[in-house]
This record gives structure tokens, sequence and C-alpha cells, in this order.
């Protein structure tokens, strides 16, 4: 029994790592950033002082980061605890009932440690199936945003700078009042928010002029207070269900 158990949690931590990934990435996170700190978080490991900037100053992610550390440290324990409880000797003679078969007590342990590594070696490969992890990834997604249990940001951040200032990537969606408009033309400099690159099909435009045209589809990334840069990129007309770094088509 405790070795089912065992599966059983690991399946459960496989399975909230990814609910913490796509819940970061769903507020604004890019994807690679969140698949790691979701692992960081449950796991307590590799936590890096920089991207934490990204989550400790937003309150969604940090309710995320709290989920994930406190049932990291509940599953981790419970892991130990199986499976110690697994492998642990026993006296006498042990009767397996689904394969009707009495074996010495001796070999129990061993016979445990080899079914607990090939259940660990299932579980593992089912987790890291491309089919697996695109199904489970948009079924979570789909279900946090139908249940609203998490509010969904419209652009990337790359990072925090601090007091509510923050570099973000954001595509410009029909309906802008920025699209056709030039940089020195738009009202972004006298909102104080910097355009630091613009994205088109043709490539990328680093530190563009003041007369680069901003179209329908372009991805641009400013700098400024992220209150201003919410209200001009994306106004209460302009509904969007897409973002920049968007879950790729192999969910990986």
């Amino acid at each position: 029994m405790s070795v089912f158990l065992f599966a059983v949690m690991l399946a459960v931590s496989f399975l909230a790592v990814r609910v913490g990934a796509v819940a970061f990435h769903l507020t604004g996170m890019d994807w690679q950033s969140s698949k790691f700190q979701s692992l960081s978080c449950f796991t307590g490991t590799g936590f890096t002082t920089k991207e934490a900037e990204l989550i400790v100053s937003n309150p969604q992610r940090r309710k995320i980061a709290s989920f994930l550390m406190i049932s990291g440290n509940v599953g981790l324990v419970a892991l130990i605890a199986t499976f110690a409880n697994s492998i642990r000797p026993v006296a006498g003679r042990i009767e397996i009932p689904y394969l009707k078969t009495v074996v010495p007590a001796s070999i129990y342990p061993l016979m445990n440690l080899i079914l607990i590594l090939f259940l660990t070696y299932v579980i593992v490969k089912i987790f890291r199936s491309e089919k697996v992890k695109v199904s489970l990834t948009y079924f979570l997604k789909n279900t946090m945003l139908r249940k609203k249990i998490i509010k969904k940001e419209k652009f990337i951040n790359l990072a925090s700078i601090g007091e509510g200032y923050e570099i973000v990537k954001a595509d410009v969606k029909e309906g802008n009042p920025l699209i056709n408009k030039s940089i020195r033309d738009s009202s972004l400099g006298e909102k104080g928010i910097t355009v630091l690159s613009v994205e088109k099909e043709g490539g990328n435009i680093y530190s563009p002029p003041s007369d680069t045209i901003i179209n329908s589809g372009d991805k641009i990334t400013c700098f400024g207070d992220i209150k201003k840069i919410r209200e001009t990129l994306y106004p209460k007309k302009i509904s969007s269900e897409v973002f920049p770094g968007e879950i790729n088509s192999n969910g990986s």
C-alpha cells in the first residue's frame, strides 16, 4: 500500500509543479521562467534573486509561490515517509494478495524498492510525454481562466525595477490608439514610457528612433510605470486572450 501511495504522491508533485508553471505564466511571466520558478518554489532550490523580484512584487505570484512552497514541503515529507515505510524490514512471511503468493519477509523491502523504481520511471515518462504535457497544460490553463482562479495579464514582465516600474513586452492589438503612429506622436513619452525595442515581422528594432511607426501586430518592449503601461497598451475597450510568450505548441 505504501508503494502505491508513494506513486500517487509523486504524480501529484509533478502535477503541482505544472499547475504552478501555468499559473505563473498567466500572470505575465514567460513560459521558460514560469516552469523554472515553479520547480524552484516547489523544491525550495534554485530560486534566483533576479527572477524572484518578478514574483515578490506581484500579489498573485506571491500567492502562487506560497502554495508551491507549502505543498512542496508537505509533499517531500510524504514522499520520504512513504518511501521509508515501503522499504522497512519486516519479520516472518508476507502474503501478496493480488498475486496470491507468499514471499520471505527478507526480500520484501527489495521487491518494494524495485516496484518504486519502476513506478517512478513510468510516472516520469508519462509526465515527460509531449502529448500529456500539451493536453495537461491547456486543460489547466482553460480551467484557471474559466473559474477565474488567476487574473490573466496581457503582457510579459521581463524585469522589475521597483516601486511599480517594470520592463515589459507587449502585443499591439487591433483597435489600439497607438497603431499607425510614430513613437514621437504617441502618448508614450508623455506618460513616461520608454520604448526599448519594437519587434516587427522583419526583425527587432532596438533603441528605435522616434519616427518608428507602430503597427498592429508589433511587439514592443518598454519601460515605465506598470499601471500607465497597462492603461496605454491595453485600453478597456480592447480585449485579448493571447499575449506574448504564449505556451508553445509542444507545451514543454
